[in-house]
């Protein structure tokens, strides 16, 4: 009888052993590993195993200081993941380092990024690095889940419009007349494309009295190479009357940008396309 019983305990253990994954840091197939069995077992508690953020190169990054938002962005994420990926058949496609996000705005090549297919979706599970010139998994210092297929959709149908297409300046002349000439918005490109076309909304109003000058929406050609800063002619606010001067203390003014074209190639659907073909 004790022969069976310990018998049954080594079996039992041994089944054990087998389910039970071994974390090796510097493993990206153990990590991948590591993270899809956490998320699926709902286990924050070795997920975070999956995290660093006492090391002193943590501290010394530029995340090193909000540790405590940190650790609330992995769990609010790993909630999300487990909620999400519960009951689902998972199928994991792949893993890698670079991927485009928010529409192709930021490129991401500092993260460990594992996409998985689950309930007709497709999800990015993002882990950034705070050591991205040497992308060791001993370095994951974050983690989103983000659902890529309907970034997709967003992206099919919606204007695009990167945050990272910064307005410098508005520029003009005709500083001791009361009508506007030549005004143009300076623009500094930090996305990785080249833009060619902006679709935006001015604003000119008068400060000594808050009368609204000046308000359409327009479309300009310009062509801004990735990292230049390019200049957009305002060619509707030529001859608009301000009734003072044309100087920076007698209005105010703002641009909004709607759209900006083309659209760029490396998008959430060019991502899901290249996954499903691979």
């Amino acid at each position: 009888m004790k022969i069976k019983l310990l018998l049954i305990i080594a079996i039992i253990s041994l089944s054990a052993c087998d389910s039970q994954i071994e974390l090796n840091k510097y493993n990206f197939d153990s990590v991948k590993d590591y993270a899809l069995k956490a998320i699926k077992e709902k286990d924050s508690i070795s997920f975070m195993n999956l995290f660093d953020l006492t090391s002193p190169e943590f501290k010394s990054s530029n995340y090193g200081e909000g540790v405590s938002q940190i650790k609330n962005v992995i769990s609010t994420n790993f909630k999300q993941a487990y909620k999400t990926l519960d009951n689902s058949q998972l199928e994991f496609l792949k893993y890698d380092f670079s991927d485009a996000l928010n529409g192709g705005q930021i490129i991401d090549n500092g993260s460990f990024i594992i996409f998985v297919k689950a309930n007709g979706n497709i999800y990015r599970l993002r882990f950034p690095t705070y050591n991205d010139k040497n992308k060791d998994a001993n370095s994951l210092m974050a983690f989103y889940f983000e659902n890529i297929s309907n970034e997709c959709s967003d992206f099919k149908s919606k204007p695009y419009n990167p945050t990272m297409l910064r307005k410098k300046e508005l520029m003009w002349n005709n500083y001791d007349r009361d009508r506007f000439d030549f005004v143009a918005l300076r623009l500094y490109n930090l996305t990785p494309y080249k833009i060619e076309n902006i679709k935006y909304r001015i604003t000119i109003s008068r400060k000594s009295d808050n009368a609204m000058i000046y308000m359409k929406t327009l479309d300009s050609e310009i062509s801004i190479n990735e990292g230049d800063v390019g200049e957009m002619i305002i060619e509707g606010l030529k001859g608009t009357y301000l009734g003072e001067k044309i100087r920076e203390e007698n209005f105010d003014w703002s641009v909004d940008i709607l759209e900006v074209m083309p659209k760029p190639n490396q998008n959430p659907c060019e991502k899901i396309e290249s996954l499903i073909k691979a």
